[in-house]
């Protein structure tokens, strides 16, 4: 039943509760007061007790705030792990996207050593991707080169690594062994190693 607040309309020497000015909280289908029996002149709207409409906020808002808690919790974008040793020992047991993630994470970081780590780790697990991407970071002709992202540059090193990202079948290897050839013939004929002319003379490409 709704509830109403008021103050007896009576006059004052005739109600002691009209004299004092007392608050009387009475239901809405009898608002009389209750010494005299006076009309009340209301002093609130119908409805609950302006107390528990506070409790009722009260409770709202937390509920919603453990709602939200519990939805950020579920939905919260992983933790990526940071460009270091730990990081690197993290993605070890991770799925290959999250390893090689990091990996390019260290690299454009000039964090070499771990991103050589990282991809040296998804190589041996069968990833021509990152074989890929090792052989770019000695590869003198990738973009960028003399940025903090590549190592010095070594034609052996970069065809070395193309090779086994042909193995491992990795779309992009036949292009990169291609075009490093005119760069490695330049270089055989004005001095370079040994390894490097026998390499010119035998010139790997990818299987089909």
């Amino acid at each position: 039943m709704a509830m109403i607040e008021g103050i007896c309309a009576n006059l004052p020497s005739k109600c002691s509760k009209a004299k004092s000015r007392e608050i009387q909280r009475v239901p809405d289908n009898a608002a009389v007061c209750a010494e005299c029996g006076f009309a009340l002149k209301r002093t609130a709207h119908k409805g609950p007790f302006p107390g528990r409409l506070v409790l009722i906020a009260v409770g709202a808002v937390l509920a919603l705030g453990a709602i939200g808690v519990g939805l950020y919790h579920i939905f919260k974008p992983p933790q990526f792990p940071a460009c270091d040793a730990s990081g690197v020992a993290a993605v070890r047991n991770a799925p290959p996207e999250t390893a090689l993630a990091l990996a390019l994470a260290c690299r454009d970081q000039g964090q070499l050593d771990h991103a050589v780590l990282v991809l040296s780790d998804l190589k041996e697990k069968g990833s021509g991707k990152a074989a890929l991407l090792l052989g770019g970071l000695y590869d003198p002709l990738d973009a960028g080169q003399q940025t903090p992202k590549h190592l010095s540059p070594s034609i052996l090193n970069a065809v070395e690594f193309y090779q086994q990202a042909c193995t491992l079948k990795e779309p992009e290897a036949a292009a990169r062994l291609a075009a490093l050839r005119e760069s490695a013939i330049k270089e055989a004929e004005s001095g370079g190693d040994k390894l490097l002319r026998d390499l010119v003379d035998a010139w790997p490409e990818c299987p089909l």
